[in-house]
């Protein structure tokens, strides 16, 4: 089945980026500031949240100040990259979307990771002339989904790792590609059923029209 779509929204982390090492050691650091144990990344892996936000909560600490913790959040993670625990672009991810730009297709980045990182990331990979639209920080992805739903009314598809991304997609009434390869495992990705399970970023061109 060939999905008639205009545009084509992307998660970044674990769709665009390969960011999980410098997510985690984020997280790590995080932990520590609130004294909690650390967490192998095994024991990290399968208690991956939508949010760093959720992450806590599930352990047991509350955020009274969303927007100061997102504030955190990006200059833990920015000193975690300087580093040295550096973020990579997945092989295919620069060739498909200026495959995609050649398509004519309208393509936007909706992503719960903090648009700055994405922006450095961006310009690091070579993706700044593109010009696409970076919607970053995001709590709530369907919303988002619905906003450039609503603009212009173009049909979109959105194409992320986590199972909350596909719940985000039929949420909002935009098509679903789930990615494996990211943050969530294929078992989790197919129990919420998205329009299209791919391996690749490359498949994406011939499931478009």
């Amino acid at each position: 089945m060939k999905y008639p779509v205009e545009r084509v929204v992307f998660d970044w982390s674990g769709t665009i980026s390969n960011d999980i090492m410098p997510v985690y050691e984020t997280n790590r650091r995080i932990l520590q500031r609130f004294n909690l144990p650390a967490k192998t990344f095994e024991e990290w892996k399968s208690q991956i949240q939508p949010t760093a936000l959720d992450f806590l909560a599930i352990n047991g600490i509350q955020i009274s100040d969303a927007d100061d913790f997102a504030g955190f959040f990006e200059e833990t993670y920015h000193a975690v990259v300087n580093d040295g625990t550096k973020p990579e672009i997945y092989p295919e991810a620069r060739c498909i979307i200026k495959c995609l730009k050649g398509m004519k297709k309208r393509i936007a980045v909706i992503s719960a990771h903090p648009t700055s990182a994405i922006l450095r990331e961006m310009r690091e990979y070579g993706l700044e002339g593109l010009q696409v639209p970076v919607i970053g920080g995001v709590k709530d992805k369907s919303e988002k989904l619905k906003m450039l739903q609503g603009y212009k009314e173009m049909p979109s598809v959105y194409v992320g790792d986590m199972a909350s991304d596909i719940r985000a997609a039929k949420a909002a009434g935009t098509y679903s590609f789930a990615i494996t390869g990211g943050y969530h495992p294929r078992r989790l990705l197919e129990a919420e059923e998205p329009d299209e399970l791919i391996d690749s970023l490359s498949e994406i061109p011939e499931l478009i029209k």
